[in-house]
């Protein structure tokens, strides 16, 4: 069986002139199996973060690689979505966004129209045509309670194995 763990972390931009703009919040429903993930994530803008901007669903397999130093029992974990990184558009300005990235394989973007990018070259969240997204992350549970790596400081993502975290973010607690 597997357990649902709801998540929200929120991270702040910068504009160009140094005023920080509204919250960026995302919202995770990860649902965690030891051979398998589901994440349903959505990503909110605005001061109170009530305007939902997109829904991503990422679904695939956990390849599991080794204990990871940063704690007893915690381990190095790739999610792979080898089934769907499905991406749907909440808000026409995300929507808009997005068709300026075109990419071969995707229509255009529609509000509250799904399309798969897996294995698609879609720039707008770093992919590239006929790779998998792996996700190189790290994996720590202790008392119901699911941790996931922090965002590196530096801002590089979780792209490639070198780039895996070093630090726990705030626990996911498990819906029971």
């Amino acid at each position: 069986m597997g357990q649902h763990h709801p998540r929200g972390t929120s991270e702040r931009e910068q504009n160009g002139d140094g005023r920080a703009p509204a919250v960026l919040l995302f919202a995770n429903l990860q649902v965690f199996r030891p051979r398998s993930v589901r994440v349903h994530h959505h990503e909110l803008r605005g001061p109170q973060r009530r305007v939902p901007l997109a829904r991503i669903a990422i679904k695939g397999q956990n390849v599991w690689q080794g204990e990871h130093t940063i704690a007893k029992g915690a381990y190095k974990l790739d999610y792979v979505a080898d089934e769907a990184y499905e991406v749907t558009p909440l808000h026409q300005g995300f929507a808009d966004a997005a068709n300026k990235f075109p990419a071969i394989g995707l229509s255009r973007w529609e509000v509250n129209v799904t399309q798969d990018v897996k294995g698609k070259a879609f720039r707008l969240f770093g992919l590239t045509e006929g790779r998998t997204y792996i996700d190189y992350d790290l994996i720590y549970i202790h008392d119901g309670m699911l941790f996931n790596g922090s965002k590196n400081v530096d801002g590089r993502p979780f792209d490639k194995p070198e780039n895996r975290p070093t630090n726990l973010q705030i626990p996911l607690i498990r819906k029971r």
